[in-house]
Formats: C-alpha cells, sequence, structure tokens
C-alpha cells in the first residue's frame, strides 16, 4: 500500500484499519482489552503498546477517522481523540 500512489501520498497515508473487541474480562468491561490499529503512518504512531487508561475504545475509530481528514471531535456521546495514537 505505501508503493501505489493515491491523491497527494500512498494508499497507506489515505487508509485507517482498526480491529476492535467489545468484550474483555467482564462484559463490555474496558479493563485488559486489546485493539489493533493500522495505516496513515504520517498521521499516527504505529508499532506501540497504548495503555489507554480504560477509555473508551470507540476514541480509536474517532482518532483514525481524523487522521483522514474528517473534522469532528465527537462521535455519539464520545468527545475527543486518543493523543497517544497521535504523531
Amino acid at each position: 500500500l505505501s508503493e501505489m500512489p493515491d491523491g497527494n501520498g500512498s494508499v497507506l497515508d489515505n487508509t485507517f484499519l482498526a480491529l476492535l473487541f467489545a468484550e474483555s474480562q467482564t462484559a463490555h468491561g474496558r479493563t485488559y482489552m486489546r485493539h489493533v490499529y493500522a495505516g496513515n503512518g504520517s498521521k499516527l504512531q504505529l508499532g506501540q503498546h497504548i495503555d489507554a487508561r480504560g477509555g473508551h475504545p470507540g476514541k480509536i475509530l474517532l482518532t483514525g477517522m481524523q487522521s483522514l481528514g474528517v473534522q469532528r471531535n465527537t462521535m455519539n456521546e464520545l468527545t475527543g481523540s486518543l493523543s497517544a495514537m497521535e504523531v
């Protein structure tokens, strides 16, 4: 994807993928949840472990959308991005 041109960058620059899970140790609990995200390496920190301290996993999606140019800071009841993901 990094070798394929797309707009002012590559396809990788314009891609965000996330794998989120709704369950943890308890139903809908946020303790020890694991998620994976990839893409848009020019605007997102990749290859790291982030401890979001029980933060809502939806912030991963909101941060990814912002990295692609979506000009919103809210998504339903969520507000703000996950700053540890940002470059």
